[in-house]
C-alpha cells in the first residue's frame, strides 16, 4: 500500500485480484454492510480491509436498500483505493512511483 495525493492506495495485479475472486469461491461469510463511519475507519488502513470489501463486493448480495446503499459506499472505496494493474513489473514501478 502507498499513498497518493495523501490517500492511501492499495496495489495488487488483475492476476492477484483473479486469485482473490478464485479463493472466495464456495466461501461463504455472514455479510456485513457497513455504514458511512465505518467506511471512514476503512480509509485509514485500506490494505487491512481490501479483500473484505472485494469479497463484499463481488460475492455479497444487498436485500435491501440500507445494503444497496452500503454497497454503493464499498465500490466508491474500491474505486479510490485499490489500483490494478497488468504486471508485478508495473506494480512494482507504481509502487516506486508513489514514494
Amino acid at each position: 500500500m502507498k499513498e497518493s495525493r495523501n490517500k492511501k492506495i492499495v496495489v495488487r495485479t488483475f492476476e492477484e485480484y483473479d486469485n482473490l475472486l478464485e479463493q472466495f469461491q464456495g466461501i461463504k461469510i455472514r455479510e456485513y454492510w457497513p455504514e458511512e463511519d465505518d467506511v471512514a475507519l476503512f480509509e485509514q488502513e485500506p490494505e487491512k480491509w481490501v479483500t473484505f470489501l472485494i469479497y463484499m463486493s463481488e460475492v455479497a448480495k444487498p436485500n435491501n436498500r440500507k445494503a444497496e446503499y452500503s454497497l454503493s459506499m464499498i465500490n466508491r472505496f474500491l474505486r479510490e483505493h485499490l489500483c490494478l494493474v497488468d504486471s508485478e513489473k508495473e506494480k512494482k514501478k507504481l509502487i516506486k512511483n508513489m514514494q
